[in-house]
């Protein structure tokens, strides 16, 4: 299970580990449920890493807006799980967690108790 908490500005916030060039660094990241892509990172992890470009994607951000942004295929560590992901590169200086990288996780989030948690979806075998 992966846990995490509330910020301050009600942000539910986990610890990511990003797979760069020669290293790997654990980053903050915020869960976006109106994200439905897998990761968006800013620009300058992946000037960083070794993430192989795929070319570009449009999506529509909150204000309406339509933009364009590069898409690599890359390496984090999520759920104690090295995972080669799509990320999404973007102008923004957060790390941005989205719907497509938690479709088979439970996703629970305190904001009374300032707490949350990831875990597997649990199935039932008949």
């Amino acid at each position: 299970m992966i846990e995490g908490f509330v910020n301050g500005n009600q942000e539910p916030i986990i610890e990511l580990r990003l797979m760069l060039w020669n290293k790997s660094e654990n980053i903050p990241a915020v869960i976006d449920t109106g994200f439905n892509g897998y990761i968006s990172v800013p620009e300058k992890y992946v000037k960083a890493s070794d993430w192989v470009f795929m070319g570009y994607e449009e999506y529509e951000i909150a204000s309406g807006e339509i933009v364009k942004a590069k898409i690599f295929l890359g390496n984090i560590l999520f759920d104690e799980k090295q995972i080669q992901t799509f990320i999404l590169s973007s102008q923004s200086k957060d790390i941005l967690i989205g719907t497509r990288l938690l479709e088979d996780k439970t996703l629970f989030i305190d904001f009374v108790d300032k707490k949350l948690g990831i875990k597997e979806k649990f199935n039932k075998v008949p």
